[in-house]
Parts: structure tokens; C-alpha cells; sequence
């Protein structure tokens, strides 16, 4: 069964990202109709796809056999194409919700719980985690973690860098914060803890999450991003970079390294994985998505999730706790 969807917005991940993904869902997924800021563009993609370029994303979303619409990019929209679609009953994938502001997406929180349709925003780790059954590991053999550090590479110094980093590192958090499964308490952030203080050369910015539950032991996070190389580098690396993530549970650890492997030892002895054939971050969030709609299975994340991830952002950058307290605080992670 085909879920025929309007595309509103490309985004910056259309080329490398959704494109591919789209054409590896094709029986899944058939694109109706594509609006852009840029007309041009949507045309573009409406060829390939053998889709309509719309001229607003108003008449995009109210077509008749528009049954659920992909926001791929907000540009200057806001939230205002997300909420049109679930006041006008469609259910709506969210790709790029770190886009939006903590006002825009609580706004956006309220509308799914008003008009009860299906939000769902793009939470790439926690689809990749899930794919490599990594909660499945922690629940069976592993045991509840104690420790979790997140270390992801950055490796384009370019415009937006701001924004890219702060999307980067509410993707961790809510990565780490689905393993753990519980909410997050105190935020510490550590050095520097404004992005304007993040100049040229390798800078780390990161948190550490205190999350205490009563009957089990208190968990600690710590999310580390850091610069690849320089401003102005004219040769870089092409590939893109990876999430590594170190989880010292109850009953044993694991090293998550995206893209190529999961290692782990519990009492069973030491085992490995390798995740060389596994599907990109995209086409796993779309799956998801069809099979919440179609299938009517549970949504994989929903837009409080996007919520409080950026929430936590934020007051990592508030929090200007040097890095050697956090350490001495909680031990150095890894």
C-alpha cells in the first residue's frame, strides 16, 4: 500500500538524505506533489519523481489525494505548514524540527494534542539505535546504564554552524535519553558554554545529565561535539562523521559506533556486530513514519521529544560550569 504524501520543503538533507531514501521506499512512499521556496528546485524534483510542483504549500497540503505531508525544510514557514496539516487532518513527518525555535515547537505540541494527528519529528540516532537493537541489549543482557558518553565529530565548519551544532547536539541528547529511558534532572554545561565563544580550531562543547530514579541507580550523560578542523580548511574529509556512544550498564558495557560496528560484554562473554549494510538515518525515520500511519503502529518520537531536547540545549548554554568541576563531579567519562 502506497502512503501518497505532499513534500513541503527540501531542506538541506533533500540531496544526500530524503531523495535517496524516497527512492528506496518507492513502495512505500508515492510523492504527489513538492512545494519550495525556490520554484525552480521544486520543479526539479517533481520530475524525477513524476510529481506536481505546487505553487503554495497551502494548496499542496489541502489536495485531495494528499494523504500525509513530509516538511522537509521550514525556510522562512515556521511552523505554519506543520500546523495548516494537522488542522486539515493529515499526519505530518517533521524533518527538520531542530529548525524551529522552543517556542515553535511547543506550539507545535499543543496543535498535535488539539487536532490528535500524528507528529513525528526527525530523531535520527534514536531510529538508528532502535534499528541495532541497542535498547533491545540494554533490557536482555546489559541491565540498566549508569554511564552514558556520546562523542560525535563535526566535520563542516561553514554557515549555519551555529545552528547545525545546537541541532546536532539535541539529536545526542534525545539519542541518549531514549536509552535511558527516563527524564533528564540537573544540567550542567560544560566549557565554553556559549556558542560565540566556540572560534576557530577544535572546540568541545558538551553536558553532563543527571538522571536519578527512585529504586534504581542514578545515570550520568555526557555529550561531547567536536570541531574536525578549522575554519577556512580548503581540503577536509568527504565522508560524514559518526556517533560513538559508550554505555557502562549494570551487568556490562557496549561501544556504539555509527555506521560500522556495536561491541558489547556482558556475563555471556564479548560479542560483535557489524553495521556496515544498515540503513541510513532517513529511510529508517521514514519507515517509521508509514508504518505509524499505515500500519498504525506507535510513533517512534513525537514532537516532545524534539521539545525536550532542545530544552536541554538551552540550558547547557546557560550553565557556564567550567569543564574540570563536572569532572570532578561525576569522573571523567569514557
Amino acid at each position: 500500500m502506497h502512503l501518497q504524501v505532499g513534500i513541503v520543503g527540501l531542506g538541506e538533507a533533500w540531496e544526500w538524505g530524503y531523495r535517496p531514501a524516497l527512492r528506496r521506499l518507492a513502495d512505500q512512499f508515492r510523492v504527489v506533489g513538492i512545494y519550495d521556496s525556490v520554484f525552480r528546485r521544486a520543479q526539479l524534483a517533481s520530475e524525477e519523481f513524476r510529481a506536481h510542483p505546487a505553487e503554495s504549500f497551502r494548496g499542496l497540503i489541502f489536495r485531495p489525494d494528499v494523504t500525509a505531508v513530509l516538511v522537509l525544510g521550514s525556510d522562512w514557514l515556521g511552523p505554519l505548514p506543520v500546523t495548516v496539516a494537522c488542522e486539515s487532518g493529515k499526519p505530518v513527518f517533521l524533518g527538520a524540527p531542530f529548525e524551529l525555535t522552543l517556542s515553535e515547537l511547543e506550539q507545535l505540541t499543543c496543535v498535535a494534542q488539539t487536532t490528535g494527528q500524528p507528529l513525528m519529528p526527525a530523531l535520527g540516532l534514536r531510529a538508528i539505535l532502535k534499528a541495532t537493537r541497542v535498547p533491545e541489549l540494554i533490557e536482555v543482557s546489559l541491565g540498566d546504564p549508569r554511564q552514558i558518553f556520546c562523542y560525535h565529530r563535526m566535520l563542516r565548519w561553514g554557515r549555519g554552524w551555529r545552528s547545525h551544532l545546537a541541532a546536532k547536539l539535541a539529536e545526542l541528547i534525545d539519542g541518549c535519553l531514549f536509552l535511558l529511558r527516563q527524564p533528564a534532572g540537573s544540567v550542567v554545561g560544560l566549557s565554553p558554554g556559549d556558542f560565540e565563544e566556540c572560534p576557530s580550531g577544535l572546540k568541545i562543547l558538551g553536558f553532563g545529565c543527571e538522571v536519578p530514579t527512585p529504586g534504581k541507580a542514578q545515570a550520568t550523560v555526557h555529550i561531547v561535539c567536536e570541531w574536525f578542523s578549522k575554519p577556512g580548511c580548503v581540503e577536509g574529509v568527504d565522508f560524514r562523521g559518526t556517533s560513538e556512544l559508550h554505555l557502562h550498564c549494570e551487568d556490562g558495557v557496549a561501544c556504539f559506533e555509527e555506521g560500522k560496528c556495536l561491541s558489547w560484554s556482558d556475563q555471556a562473554g564479548h560479542h560483535r556486530e557489524r553495521l556496515d549494510g544498515q540503513a541510513c538515518p532517513e529511510e529508517l525515520l521514514l519507515a517509521a513514519f508509514y508504518q505509524a500511519v499505515v500500519s498504525k503502529a506507535p510513533l517512534l518520537a513525537d514532537i516532545r521529544d524534539a521539545y525536550t531536547a532542545l530544552s536541554l540545549v538551552a540550558k547547557a548554554q546557560e550553565s557556564r560550569k567550567p569543564a574540570g568541576d563536572i569532572y570532578r563531579d561525576h569522573g571523567k567519562p569514557g
